[in-house]
Protein backbone atom coordinates (compact mmCIF):
# COMPACT_ATOMS: atom_id res chain seq x y z
CA UNK A 1 0.00 0.00 0.00
CA UNK A 2 1.25 3.47 -0.82
CA UNK A 3 2.18 5.83 1.96
CA UNK A 4 -0.29 8.48 2.97
CA UNK A 5 -0.09 11.38 0.54
CA UNK A 6 -0.46 14.98 1.66
CA UNK A 7 -1.34 16.69 -1.64
CA UNK A 8 -1.67 20.23 -0.25
CA UNK A 9 1.26 20.50 2.15
CA UNK A 10 4.90 19.43 2.34
CA UNK A 11 5.96 16.93 4.99
CA UNK A 12 9.34 18.66 5.55
CA UNK A 13 10.00 22.29 6.47
CA UNK A 14 11.43 24.30 3.58
CA UNK A 15 14.76 26.14 3.82
CA UNK A 16 15.95 28.36 0.96
CA UNK A 17 19.60 28.12 2.00
CA UNK A 18 19.84 24.31 1.89
CA UNK A 19 17.26 23.16 -0.69
CA UNK A 20 17.87 22.85 -4.42
CA UNK A 21 14.48 23.13 -6.16
CA UNK A 22 14.00 21.86 -9.72
CA UNK A 23 11.08 21.75 -12.13
CA UNK A 24 10.79 19.66 -15.31
CA UNK A 25 8.71 20.65 -18.34
CA UNK A 26 8.34 17.38 -20.25
CA UNK A 27 7.62 16.82 -23.93
CA UNK A 28 8.16 14.07 -26.45
CA UNK A 29 11.29 15.64 -28.02
CA UNK A 30 13.04 17.56 -25.24
CA UNK A 31 12.90 18.44 -21.56
CA UNK A 32 13.22 21.91 -20.05
CA UNK A 33 14.83 21.95 -16.59
CA UNK A 34 14.72 25.00 -14.32
CA UNK A 35 16.21 25.38 -10.86
CA UNK A 36 16.36 27.64 -7.84
CA UNK A 37 19.93 27.34 -6.52
CA UNK A 38 20.72 28.42 -2.92
CA UNK A 39 22.94 31.48 -2.86
CA UNK A 40 22.43 32.24 -6.58
CA UNK A 41 20.19 35.11 -7.63
CA UNK A 42 19.54 33.90 -11.16
CA UNK A 43 17.39 30.91 -12.03
CA UNK A 44 19.37 28.66 -14.39
CA UNK A 45 17.68 26.64 -17.11
CA UNK A 46 18.83 23.79 -19.32
CA UNK A 47 17.40 21.93 -22.28
CA UNK A 48 17.89 18.15 -22.28
CA UNK A 49 16.97 15.38 -24.63
CA UNK A 50 13.85 13.47 -23.68
CA UNK A 51 14.50 10.69 -21.15
CA UNK A 52 18.11 11.85 -20.61
CA UNK A 53 18.35 10.94 -16.94
CA UNK A 54 22.16 10.97 -16.98
CA UNK A 55 22.15 14.57 -18.23
CA UNK A 56 19.64 15.50 -15.52
CA UNK A 57 21.87 14.04 -12.79
CA UNK A 58 24.88 15.94 -14.20
CA UNK A 59 22.88 19.20 -14.12
CA UNK A 60 21.89 18.56 -10.49
CA UNK A 61 25.54 17.91 -9.56
CA UNK A 62 26.64 21.10 -11.38
CA UNK A 63 24.09 23.23 -9.54
CA UNK A 64 25.08 21.68 -6.22
CA UNK A 65 28.69 22.64 -6.89
CA UNK A 66 27.58 26.16 -7.83
CA UNK A 67 25.73 26.48 -4.52
CA UNK A 68 28.86 25.30 -2.67
CA UNK A 69 30.93 28.00 -4.37
CA UNK A 70 28.34 30.56 -3.19
CA UNK A 71 28.86 29.38 0.41
CA UNK A 72 25.69 27.26 0.70
CA UNK A 73 25.45 23.56 1.48
CA UNK A 74 22.69 21.64 -0.37
CA UNK A 75 21.20 19.04 1.95
CA UNK A 76 17.92 18.55 0.11
CA UNK A 77 17.02 18.25 -3.58
CA UNK A 78 13.32 18.56 -4.50
CA UNK A 79 12.07 17.91 -8.05
CA UNK A 80 8.60 18.32 -9.52
CA UNK A 81 6.89 17.78 -12.84
CA UNK A 82 3.32 17.55 -14.08
CA UNK A 83 1.56 14.20 -14.19
CA UNK A 84 0.88 13.15 -17.75
CA UNK A 85 1.99 10.89 -20.56
CA UNK A 86 5.34 9.92 -19.03
CA UNK A 87 3.69 8.47 -15.94
CA UNK A 88 5.68 7.86 -12.76
CA UNK A 89 8.83 6.13 -13.96
CA UNK A 90 10.78 9.39 -13.70
CA UNK A 91 9.72 9.83 -10.08
CA UNK A 92 10.62 6.26 -9.17
CA UNK A 93 14.03 6.55 -10.84
CA UNK A 94 14.88 9.80 -9.05
CA UNK A 95 13.66 8.43 -5.73
CA UNK A 96 16.03 5.52 -6.22
CA UNK A 97 18.82 8.10 -6.49
CA UNK A 98 17.81 9.60 -3.13
CA UNK A 99 16.06 12.68 -4.57
CA UNK A 100 12.70 13.94 -3.30
CA UNK A 101 10.12 13.98 -6.11
CA UNK A 102 6.63 15.47 -6.15
CA UNK A 103 4.31 14.90 -9.12
CA UNK A 104 2.04 17.91 -9.57
CA UNK A 105 -1.62 17.64 -10.51
CA UNK A 106 -1.96 19.49 -13.86
CA UNK A 107 -5.42 20.87 -13.10
CA UNK A 108 -4.18 22.46 -9.85
CA UNK A 109 -1.59 24.71 -11.53
CA UNK A 110 -2.95 28.30 -11.80
CA UNK A 111 -2.95 29.73 -15.34
CA UNK A 112 -3.81 33.09 -16.86
CA UNK A 113 -7.52 33.58 -17.57
CA UNK A 114 -7.13 35.79 -20.63
CA UNK A 115 -8.95 34.73 -23.77
CA UNK A 116 -5.60 34.48 -25.57
CA UNK A 117 -2.75 33.67 -23.22
CA UNK A 118 0.87 33.22 -24.20
CA UNK A 119 2.07 29.63 -23.74
CA UNK A 120 5.69 28.57 -24.12
CA UNK A 121 7.88 25.99 -22.40
CA UNK A 122 9.78 28.78 -20.64
CA UNK A 123 6.59 30.35 -19.24
CA UNK A 124 5.26 26.95 -18.16
CA UNK A 125 8.57 26.15 -16.45
CA UNK A 126 8.51 29.42 -14.47
CA UNK A 127 4.91 28.76 -13.48
CA UNK A 128 5.81 25.26 -12.25
CA UNK A 129 8.69 26.67 -10.19
CA UNK A 130 6.51 29.37 -8.62
CA UNK A 131 3.76 26.89 -7.74
CA UNK A 132 6.23 24.35 -6.36
CA UNK A 133 8.00 26.95 -4.20
CA UNK A 134 4.65 28.10 -2.80
CA UNK A 135 3.73 24.47 -2.04
CA UNK A 136 7.04 23.86 -0.29
CA UNK A 137 6.51 26.97 1.85
CA UNK A 138 3.11 25.61 2.88
CA UNK A 139 0.94 28.25 1.21
CA UNK A 140 -2.69 27.02 1.05
CA UNK A 141 -4.21 26.51 -2.37
CA UNK A 142 -0.91 26.80 -4.23
CA UNK A 143 -1.23 23.43 -5.99
CA UNK A 144 -1.79 19.77 -5.18
CA UNK A 145 0.36 16.69 -5.64
CA UNK A 146 -0.40 13.19 -6.86
CA UNK A 147 0.44 10.04 -4.91
CA UNK A 148 3.24 8.10 -6.60
CA UNK A 149 2.27 4.41 -6.92
CA UNK A 150 4.75 1.57 -7.05
CA UNK A 151 5.35 -0.37 -10.23
CA UNK A 152 3.52 -3.40 -8.80
CA UNK A 153 0.46 -1.30 -7.91
CA UNK A 154 0.34 0.16 -11.41
CA UNK A 155 0.62 -3.32 -12.94
CA UNK A 156 -2.31 -4.61 -10.86
CA UNK A 157 -4.50 -1.84 -12.30
CA UNK A 158 -3.84 -2.81 -15.91
CA UNK A 159 -6.43 -5.64 -16.24
CA UNK A 160 -9.31 -3.50 -15.00
CA UNK A 161 -8.40 -0.58 -17.23
CA UNK A 162 -7.87 -2.87 -20.22
CA UNK A 163 -11.28 -4.45 -19.64
CA UNK A 164 -12.86 -0.99 -19.55
CA UNK A 165 -11.33 -0.12 -22.92
CA UNK A 166 -12.32 -3.48 -24.43
CA UNK A 167 -15.92 -3.12 -23.25
CA UNK A 168 -16.07 0.34 -24.82
CA UNK A 169 -14.58 -1.01 -28.05
CA UNK A 170 -17.11 -3.85 -28.13
CA UNK A 171 -20.01 -1.42 -27.72
CA UNK A 172 -18.61 0.67 -30.59
CA UNK A 173 -18.44 -2.42 -32.82
CA UNK A 174 -22.01 -3.39 -31.93
CA UNK A 175 -23.26 0.11 -32.69
CA UNK A 176 -21.43 0.07 -36.02
CA UNK A 177 -22.96 -3.29 -36.97
CA UNK A 178 -26.42 -2.07 -35.95
CA UNK A 179 -26.00 1.09 -38.05
CA UNK A 180 -24.93 -0.85 -41.15
CA UNK A 181 -27.85 -3.27 -40.88
CA UNK A 182 -30.30 -0.46 -40.16
CA UNK A 183 -29.48 1.14 -43.54
CA UNK A 184 -31.04 -1.98 -45.13
CA UNK A 185 -34.08 -2.11 -42.84
CA UNK A 186 -32.73 -4.82 -40.50
CA UNK A 187 -33.10 -4.42 -36.74
CA UNK A 188 -32.84 -6.69 -33.72
CA UNK A 189 -29.57 -8.45 -34.65
CA UNK A 190 -27.53 -9.39 -31.54
CA UNK A 191 -23.80 -9.89 -32.20
CA UNK A 192 -23.18 -11.44 -28.75
CA UNK A 193 -25.17 -14.59 -29.51
CA UNK A 194 -23.22 -17.82 -29.97
CA UNK A 195 -24.83 -18.45 -33.37
CA UNK A 196 -24.63 -14.83 -34.48
CA UNK A 197 -22.65 -15.67 -37.66
CA UNK A 198 -25.24 -18.25 -38.70
CA UNK A 199 -28.02 -15.75 -38.18
CA UNK A 200 -26.05 -13.16 -40.13
CA UNK A 201 -26.03 -15.38 -43.23
CA UNK A 202 -29.80 -15.64 -43.07
CA UNK A 203 -30.52 -11.92 -42.78
CA UNK A 204 -32.57 -10.31 -45.50
CA UNK A 205 -33.14 -6.65 -46.25
CA UNK A 206 -36.54 -4.99 -46.03
CA UNK A 207 -37.17 -5.87 -49.68
CA UNK A 208 -36.37 -9.55 -49.05
CA UNK A 209 -32.98 -9.64 -50.81
CA UNK A 210 -29.62 -10.67 -49.42
CA UNK A 211 -27.26 -8.03 -48.15
CA UNK A 212 -24.88 -6.52 -50.74
CA UNK A 213 -21.52 -8.24 -51.06
CA UNK A 214 -19.39 -5.37 -49.74
CA UNK A 215 -21.74 -4.73 -46.82
CA UNK A 216 -21.74 -8.40 -45.85
CA UNK A 217 -17.93 -8.48 -46.00
CA UNK A 218 -17.66 -5.41 -43.77
CA UNK A 219 -20.12 -6.83 -41.24
CA UNK A 220 -18.20 -10.14 -41.23
CA UNK A 221 -14.95 -8.30 -40.45
CA UNK A 222 -16.68 -6.37 -37.68
CA UNK A 223 -18.02 -9.64 -36.27
CA UNK A 224 -14.52 -11.16 -36.30
CA UNK A 225 -13.19 -8.19 -34.34
CA UNK A 226 -16.20 -8.48 -32.00
CA UNK A 227 -15.42 -12.13 -31.27
CA UNK A 228 -11.77 -11.32 -30.61
CA UNK A 229 -12.66 -8.52 -28.18
CA UNK A 230 -15.24 -10.71 -26.43
CA UNK A 231 -12.70 -13.51 -25.99
CA UNK A 232 -10.19 -11.08 -24.50
CA UNK A 233 -12.82 -9.75 -22.07
CA UNK A 234 -13.67 -13.30 -20.97
CA UNK A 235 -9.98 -14.02 -20.43
CA UNK A 236 -9.54 -10.95 -18.25
CA UNK A 237 -12.71 -11.71 -16.26
CA UNK A 238 -11.66 -15.34 -15.69
CA UNK A 239 -8.33 -14.15 -14.31
CA UNK A 240 -10.12 -11.56 -12.17
CA UNK A 241 -12.52 -14.12 -10.66
CA UNK A 242 -9.65 -16.34 -9.53
CA UNK A 243 -9.09 -14.01 -6.59
CA UNK A 244 -12.20 -15.46 -4.94
CA UNK A 245 -10.58 -18.91 -4.86
CA UNK A 246 -7.24 -17.85 -3.36
CA UNK A 247 -6.60 -19.81 -0.17
CA UNK A 248 -3.86 -17.56 1.24
CA UNK A 249 -4.71 -14.05 0.01
CA UNK A 250 -2.71 -10.94 0.69
CA UNK A 251 -4.26 -7.82 2.20
CA UNK A 252 -5.71 -6.51 -1.09
CA UNK A 253 -7.10 -9.90 -2.14
CA UNK A 254 -8.68 -10.37 1.31
CA UNK A 255 -10.38 -6.98 0.96
CA UNK A 256 -11.77 -8.01 -2.44
CA UNK A 257 -13.11 -11.27 -1.02
CA UNK A 258 -14.82 -9.48 1.87
CA UNK A 259 -16.33 -6.70 -0.25
CA UNK A 260 -17.70 -9.20 -2.77
CA UNK A 261 -19.90 -10.72 -0.03
CA UNK A 262 -21.99 -7.53 0.16
CA UNK A 263 -25.17 -7.79 -1.88
CA UNK A 264 -25.07 -5.32 -4.76
CA UNK A 265 -21.27 -5.16 -4.83
CA UNK A 266 -19.68 -7.74 -7.11
CA UNK A 267 -16.19 -8.89 -7.96
CA UNK A 268 -15.58 -6.22 -10.63
CA UNK A 269 -16.65 -3.38 -8.34
CA UNK A 270 -14.65 -4.74 -5.41
CA UNK A 271 -11.55 -5.23 -7.55
CA UNK A 272 -11.71 -1.74 -9.02
CA UNK A 273 -12.23 -0.09 -5.63
CA UNK A 274 -9.36 -1.98 -4.02
CA UNK A 275 -6.88 -1.56 -6.88
CA UNK A 276 -7.72 2.06 -7.70
CA UNK A 277 -8.59 3.57 -4.31
CA UNK A 278 -8.06 1.33 -1.30
CA UNK A 279 -4.38 0.88 -2.21
CA UNK A 280 -3.82 4.48 -1.06
CA UNK A 281 -4.03 5.99 2.41
CA UNK A 282 -6.21 9.05 2.97
CA UNK A 283 -6.34 11.63 5.70
CA UNK A 284 -10.12 11.52 6.19
CA UNK A 285 -13.40 11.06 4.31
CA UNK A 286 -13.11 14.40 2.58
CA UNK A 287 -9.82 13.26 1.09
CA UNK A 288 -11.54 10.13 -0.22
CA UNK A 289 -14.34 12.20 -1.80
CA UNK A 290 -11.80 14.60 -3.30
CA UNK A 291 -9.84 11.69 -4.78
CA UNK A 292 -12.98 10.49 -6.60
CA UNK A 293 -14.16 13.98 -7.57
CA UNK A 294 -17.31 13.72 -5.44
CA UNK A 295 -16.90 16.95 -3.48
CA UNK A 296 -19.44 19.72 -3.87
CA UNK A 297 -18.90 22.93 -5.85
CA UNK A 298 -20.94 25.71 -4.24
CA UNK A 299 -21.32 29.04 -6.02
CA UNK A 300 -21.88 31.68 -3.35
CA UNK A 301 -21.46 35.37 -4.15
CA UNK A 302 -23.42 38.05 -2.33
CA UNK A 303 -27.09 37.12 -2.36
CA UNK A 304 -26.51 34.33 -4.89
CA UNK A 305 -26.15 30.85 -3.43
CA UNK A 306 -26.46 27.69 -5.47
CA UNK A 307 -24.86 24.29 -5.83
CA UNK A 308 -23.20 23.37 -9.13
CA UNK A 309 -23.03 19.62 -8.48
CA UNK A 310 -20.00 17.45 -7.89
CA UNK A 311 -16.56 18.64 -8.97
CA UNK A 312 -15.67 15.66 -11.23
CA UNK A 313 -12.00 16.53 -10.86
CA UNK A 314 -10.75 13.23 -9.42
CA UNK A 315 -10.35 9.65 -10.58
CA UNK A 316 -13.07 9.16 -13.19
CA UNK A 317 -13.05 5.35 -12.89
CA UNK A 318 -13.60 5.42 -9.13
CA UNK A 319 -16.26 8.13 -9.50
CA UNK A 320 -18.24 6.12 -12.05
CA UNK A 321 -18.14 2.93 -10.05
CA UNK A 322 -19.11 4.70 -6.81
CA UNK A 323 -22.07 6.42 -8.47
CA UNK A 324 -23.21 3.08 -9.91
CA UNK A 325 -22.74 1.50 -6.49
CA UNK A 326 -24.84 4.26 -4.93
CA UNK A 327 -27.81 3.46 -7.17
CA UNK A 328 -27.32 -0.30 -6.70
CA UNK A 329 -27.29 0.25 -2.94
CA UNK A 330 -30.77 1.76 -3.19
CA UNK A 331 -31.92 -1.22 -5.23
CA UNK A 332 -30.34 -4.15 -3.38
CA UNK A 333 -30.13 -2.65 0.13
CA UNK A 334 -33.52 -0.86 0.37
CA UNK A 335 -33.93 -1.51 4.11
CA UNK A 336 -30.48 -0.40 5.20
CA UNK A 337 -30.09 2.66 7.40
CA UNK A 338 -28.18 4.48 4.67
CA UNK A 339 -30.93 3.94 2.07
CA UNK A 340 -33.63 5.00 4.56
CA UNK A 341 -31.66 8.14 5.41
CA UNK A 342 -31.33 8.97 1.72
CA UNK A 343 -35.07 8.57 1.04
CA UNK A 344 -35.92 10.59 4.12
CA UNK A 345 -33.52 13.41 3.16
CA UNK A 346 -34.52 13.55 -0.50
CA UNK A 347 -38.29 13.04 -0.33
CA UNK A 348 -38.87 15.76 -2.91
CA UNK A 349 -36.69 13.95 -5.47
CA UNK A 350 -38.62 10.71 -5.84
CA UNK A 351 -38.08 8.87 -9.10
CA UNK A 352 -35.10 8.66 -11.37
CA UNK A 353 -35.92 11.59 -13.68
CA UNK A 354 -38.70 13.59 -12.05
CA UNK A 355 -36.26 15.97 -10.38
CA UNK A 356 -34.98 17.17 -13.75
CA UNK A 357 -38.29 18.99 -14.33
CA UNK A 358 -37.66 21.21 -11.34
CA UNK A 359 -34.65 23.44 -11.81
CA UNK A 360 -34.31 24.07 -8.10
CA UNK A 361 -33.96 20.30 -7.46
CA UNK A 362 -31.05 19.79 -9.86
CA UNK A 363 -28.35 20.38 -7.23
CA UNK A 364 -29.99 17.71 -5.09
CA UNK A 365 -30.14 15.37 -8.07
CA UNK A 366 -26.44 15.90 -8.72
CA UNK A 367 -25.64 15.23 -5.08
CA UNK A 368 -27.69 12.03 -4.73
CA UNK A 369 -24.81 9.63 -5.47
CA UNK A 370 -22.54 11.68 -3.22
CA UNK A 371 -24.99 11.40 -0.35
CA UNK A 372 -24.90 7.61 -0.58
CA UNK A 373 -21.10 7.48 -0.59
CA UNK A 374 -20.90 8.81 2.96
CA UNK A 375 -22.89 8.01 6.10
CA UNK A 376 -23.28 11.51 7.58
CA UNK A 377 -20.62 10.63 10.16
CA UNK A 378 -22.97 8.11 11.77
CA UNK A 379 -20.70 5.08 11.48
CA UNK A 380 -19.26 5.68 14.92
CA UNK A 381 -22.64 6.00 16.63
CA UNK A 382 -24.71 3.12 15.25
CA UNK A 383 -24.05 -0.12 13.37
CA UNK A 384 -23.90 0.00 9.58
CA UNK A 385 -26.44 -2.62 8.53
CA UNK A 386 -26.25 -4.24 5.13
CA UNK A 387 -27.25 -7.47 3.44
CA UNK A 388 -24.53 -10.09 2.83
CA UNK A 389 -24.44 -12.93 0.32
CA UNK A 390 -24.76 -16.40 1.67
CA UNK A 391 -21.59 -18.47 1.62
CA UNK A 392 -21.36 -21.89 0.12
CA UNK A 393 -21.63 -24.90 2.39
CA UNK A 394 -17.89 -25.61 2.15
CA UNK A 395 -17.02 -22.04 3.17
CA UNK A 396 -19.52 -22.07 6.03
CA UNK A 397 -17.89 -25.18 7.58
CA UNK A 398 -14.33 -23.83 7.29
CA UNK A 399 -12.52 -22.10 10.10
CA UNK A 400 -11.31 -18.52 9.58
CA UNK A 401 -7.74 -19.82 9.29
CA UNK A 402 -8.82 -21.95 6.31
CA UNK A 403 -10.65 -19.08 4.57
CA UNK A 404 -7.90 -16.74 3.49
CA UNK A 405 -5.62 -17.91 6.39
CA UNK A 406 -7.28 -15.59 8.89
CA UNK A 407 -5.60 -15.15 12.31
CA UNK A 408 -7.24 -16.14 15.59
CA UNK A 409 -7.89 -12.48 16.41
CA UNK A 410 -9.07 -11.07 13.07
CA UNK A 411 -7.90 -7.61 12.08
CA UNK A 412 -10.32 -4.98 10.79
CA UNK A 413 -10.90 -4.80 7.04
CA UNK A 414 -10.19 -1.10 6.75
CA UNK A 415 -9.64 1.91 8.97
CA UNK A 416 -12.33 4.53 8.72
CA UNK A 417 -10.13 7.02 10.56
CA UNK A 418 -9.75 8.37 14.12
CA UNK A 419 -13.14 9.06 15.66
CA UNK A 420 -15.10 7.03 13.17
CA UNK A 421 -13.69 3.78 14.53
CA UNK A 422 -13.04 0.70 12.45
CA UNK A 423 -15.38 -1.28 10.20
CA UNK A 424 -15.23 -4.94 11.13
CA UNK A 425 -16.53 -7.88 9.15
CA UNK A 426 -15.54 -11.43 10.11
CA UNK A 427 -16.03 -14.36 7.78
CA UNK A 428 -16.56 -16.69 10.72
CA UNK A 429 -19.50 -14.75 12.15
CA UNK A 430 -20.96 -14.26 8.66
CA UNK A 431 -20.71 -17.98 7.92
CA UNK A 432 -22.34 -19.00 11.20
CA UNK A 433 -25.12 -16.42 11.29
CA UNK A 434 -26.04 -16.40 7.60
CA UNK A 435 -26.04 -20.17 7.20
CA UNK A 436 -25.66 -22.40 4.14
CA UNK A 437 -25.94 -21.09 0.60
CA UNK A 438 -29.13 -20.89 -1.36
CA UNK A 439 -29.26 -23.07 -4.52
CA UNK A 440 -27.34 -21.37 -7.30
CA UNK A 441 -26.22 -18.43 -5.15
CA UNK A 442 -22.52 -19.28 -5.03
CA UNK A 443 -21.64 -18.21 -8.56
CA UNK A 444 -19.41 -15.13 -8.89
CA UNK A 445 -21.20 -12.05 -10.20
CA UNK A 446 -19.55 -9.13 -11.96
CA UNK A 447 -21.58 -6.21 -10.62
CA UNK A 448 -25.07 -7.28 -9.59
CA UNK A 449 -26.39 -9.19 -6.61
CA UNK A 450 -26.18 -12.98 -6.29
CA UNK A 451 -29.75 -13.46 -5.13
CA UNK A 452 -32.98 -13.19 -7.06
CA UNK A 453 -36.64 -13.67 -6.34
CA UNK A 454 -38.70 -12.84 -3.28
CA UNK A 455 -36.52 -14.41 -0.62
CA UNK A 456 -33.70 -12.19 0.65
CA UNK A 457 -30.75 -13.14 2.83
CA UNK A 458 -30.92 -12.06 6.46
CA UNK A 459 -29.34 -8.81 7.56
CA UNK A 460 -26.00 -8.62 9.30
CA UNK A 461 -24.68 -5.57 11.10
CA UNK A 462 -21.25 -4.28 10.23
CA UNK A 463 -20.34 -2.71 13.55
CA UNK A 464 -18.16 0.39 13.20
CA UNK A 465 -16.98 0.50 16.78
CA UNK A 466 -14.92 3.19 18.42
CA UNK A 467 -11.47 2.44 19.83
CA UNK A 468 -11.79 0.54 23.09
CA UNK A 469 -15.34 -0.58 22.34
CA UNK A 470 -15.96 -4.25 21.57
CA UNK A 471 -18.02 -4.96 18.46
CA UNK A 472 -18.61 -7.74 16.00
CA UNK A 473 -21.02 -8.83 13.32
CA UNK A 474 -24.44 -9.13 14.92
CA UNK A 475 -27.54 -10.83 13.65
CA UNK A 476 -30.15 -8.30 12.55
Amino acid sequence: MSKQCHPHQAATAFSHDSTLVLALELSGKSWEVGAVVPGVARRPRRRLSARDMAGLMKAIARWQAEASRAGKSVRRVAVTYEAGRDGFWIARHLQGEGIEVQVMHPASVPVARRSRRVKTDRIDLEMLLRSFLAWLRGEPGACSMVAIPSEAEEDLRRPGRERERLVSERVQLENRIESLLCTHGIVGFKPRLIKAMEKLEGLRSFSGRRLPEKTMAEVARLMARHRLVSDQIKEIEAERDQVMQVVSPDRAERMIQLLAHIVGLGVETATLLVREMFCCSFRDRRAVASFAGLTGTPFNSGAMAREQGISKSGNARVRRIMMQLAWRWLRFQPDSALARWFRRTHQRCQGAHSQDHDRRARPQAAGRPVALCRDRRSAGRRPLRCCLRRMSATQATKRPSEIGKRPSLPKPVTNLGGREGRLRLWLQDAAVKIGPALPGSHRPFANGASWHGRQRPPYTSLQADRPGQKGAAQDG
